[in-house]
């Protein structure tokens, strides 16, 4: 598989969260793709031989940033505790974005996309990969895992939802905005101009009641932080994305254009699963979460809602990433279940 590795740093230190530190290997790396253009991927090591190998994927108008901030890093922290993170740029998002490449599509993402990450990481590491993921990327993820050879070793759902629609009052407006795709398929809303005006001065556009509280739950994330987040993480919405959402949302079904049943496929193979929903998450409702747990052909699974009574804090949809909770409760379980199964 054509790789190239554009930039190799030496050893560095990088924060994980509340003044804790981890020294860590990192480089950056592109992986063509088959129908034209590149992923971009930024891997991190841990300084020592890693214990496993863990493929994170974004989601919806996002980019690698959901997994890594200046101010709190899943990454840094998952390398930390001994694995080797390969954080990428899905299509048409962040550096793997290129204005003459096919646009993103969520068939393109499943099985173009997820499989050349996969293979390069199978290949450099010798090893097989988790998949962590977040929101439509978790969707994407749970398409893709059927085809890919070998299984996963793990799928970590983070807010990943197999029912869409109804319930988000954020996704619905995403998913009308998604039935104008077939007269505009190849454009992209571009967002991040938006959530840096919203990141500097929210009031500006009296967004902060109505579109803050769907991102995060109230005050679960501090503003410094959630700054951070609208600064870095947001990307653009492509529209064929919106699309498939607009049509699982009107179908009740997780399918193809040709009818493919992804559930179904799903269903059919034996891969570990660990599914996390937010008690408080207003644009992924736990429902629309919980199937992928049911739909799953694994005896290894978990279900975990995060924000309950006994957790005794809120978490909404970003916040299960980035949170000032998060570290402390919904790192630590995931990063636990993963050492346990590598």
């Amino acid at each position: 598989m054509p790789r190239h590795i554009l930039k190799v740093s030496l050893p560095l230190s990088q924060h994980i969260d509340a003044g804790s530190f981890v020294s860590l290997n990192k480089e950056y790396l592109r992986l063509a793709l088959p129908d034209g253009g590149a992923l971009h991927v930024t891997r991190k090591t841990p300084l020592h031989a890693p214990r496993g190998a863990v493929i994170l994927v974004h989601g919806f108008c996002q980019n690698r940033y959901s997994f890594h901030l200046p101010a709190r890093s899943f990454t840094a922290s998952l390398v930390a505790a001994g694995f080797d993170t390969w954080n990428v740029d899905l299509r048409g998002h962040g550096r793997s974005h290129d204005p003459h490449a096919p646009a993103p599509t969520f068939e393109r993402h499943a099985f173009e996309d997820i499989p050349t990450v996969y293979r390069a990481c199978v290949e450099t590491t010798g090893q097989t990969p988790f998949l962590v993921a977040h929101s439509l990327g978790a969707a994407i993820c749970l398409a893709a895992a059927p085809k890919l050879d070998p299984l996963p070793r793990g799928i970590v759902s983070i807010a990943g939802p197999l029912r869409i629609g109804g319930a988000a009052v954020a996704l619905g407006a995403a998913v009308q905005v998604g039935r104008f795709w077939r007269v505009w398929p190849h454009r992209a809303v571009p967002f991040q101009p938006l959530a840096q005006l919203v990141a500097l001065r929210p009031e500006i556009l009296g967004l902060s009641p109505p579109l803050l509280p769907h991102i995060c739950a109230p005050g679960a994330t501090e503003p410094a932080v959630m700054a951070e987040l609208l600064r870095l993480s947001f990307d653009r919405a492509w529209l064929p994305l919106a699309g498939s959402l607009a049509r699982w949302g009107v179908t009740g079904r997780f399918d193809g254009p040709q009818g493919e049943d992804y559930a179904a496929a799903f269903r059919t193979i034996d891969v570990p699963l660990y599914a996390a929903a937010g008690a408080q998450d207003r644009l992924i409702h736990a429902d629309e979460v919980l199937p992928a747990f049911e739909t799953s052909g694994s005896a290894d699974r978990t279900f975990r809602l995060f924000g309950s009574v006994a957790d005794g804090v809120p978490f909404g949809h970003v916040d299960l990433l980035c949170g000032k909770h998060a570290p402390r409760l919904v790192w630590h379980e995931i990063t636990a279940w993963l050492r346990a199964r590598s």
